[in-house]
């Protein structure tokens, strides 16, 4: 979007550039439309970190439908900690899951909004317009509100599918806690689908001042013991077909009987 409105300006222009972040594909197209800048970076945005001001909280579940019922509890502990300020919004991967939980959770009597790509750029206005209106309401989205989404007095965030890379992470937690006041972040972590991040994940939290659970942690372990273990495998296997010289040993080509 932004190399398409770069063809519609004229060349000798001038032009300001704002990112809340200074990561890699940010200083490309800096590279490629600033000339000569002058560049002022604030509270180290190249480097990528979580507003400490935020609580992070990772719940480790066992399943998909586990998913649905922490996240009915966990609303209804927001609600109890912030009577008539419960502003919530959830994020998952993909649409699918959206559509599931805006289903469930209208059934048991919450007003829940949703914004995601399938929807015209009118209904998303409409939905961050409606959001901002009622401190109570639930939002459900996509990483397309993960970015540059403004909403005073958030109370919470939840990550029902955590992304698969950090940046997108820091990012969608980030949508609360703004504005110097405080914010809770919680994700569920499915060692299936998250191992990935885990490692990134514990980092991210210590950076800011959180204390990963007990229960991350030594999913994380057990990993790296699992890989250690496969590599010493790997290793002997290796070892097994060479001589003493670290050579591979080969099958002699000649006859198969004993030679005298």
């Amino acid at each position: 979007q932004i190399r398409n409105i770069g063809t519609q300006v004229r060349p000798d222009r001038q032009m300001l550039m704002w990112s809340a972040t200074w990561q890699r594909d940010v200083k490309i197209l800096a590279k490629e439309f600033v000339n000569r800048p002058v560049k002022i970076i604030i509270n180290k945005a190249d480097e990528l970190k979580a507003n400490t001001k935020i609580e992070q909280e990772v719940i480790v579940v066992k399943s998909q439908e586990q998913k649905h019922t922490e996240l009915k509890g966990l609303l209804k502990r927001v609600r109890k900690a912030n009577p008539g300020a419960s502003r919530t919004m959830i994020f998952v991967n993909r649409k699918v899951t959206a559509d599931k939980i805006l289903k469930d959770l209208k059934g048991i009597g919450y007003r829940v909004l949703a914004i995601h790509g399938d929807l015209n750029q009118k209904k998303r206005e409409n939905a961050v317009m409606d959001l901002r209106i009622d401190p109570e309401a639930v939002m459900v989205a996509t990483d397309v509100a993960a970015r540059g989404l403004d909403i005073r007095a958030l109370a919470c965030v939840v990550n029902f599918d955590l992304p698969r890379l950090l940046d997108q992470y820091v990012h969608r937690i980030g949508r609360t806690g703004r504005a110097g006041s405080t914010g809770l972040a919680v994700s569920f972590f499915f060692p299936r689908d998250d191992q990935k991040i885990a490692k990134k994940l514990i980092k991210c939290m210590k950076e800011a001042g959180q204390k990963p659970s007990y229960e991350l942690c030594k999913i994380v372990n057990q990993s790296k013991k699992e890989l250690d273990k496969e590599k010493k495998e790997e290793e002997k296997k290796g070892k097994k077909g060479q001589n003493k010289f670290g050579l591979k040993m080969q099958r002699s080509q000649g006859s198969k009987g004993k030679q005298k």
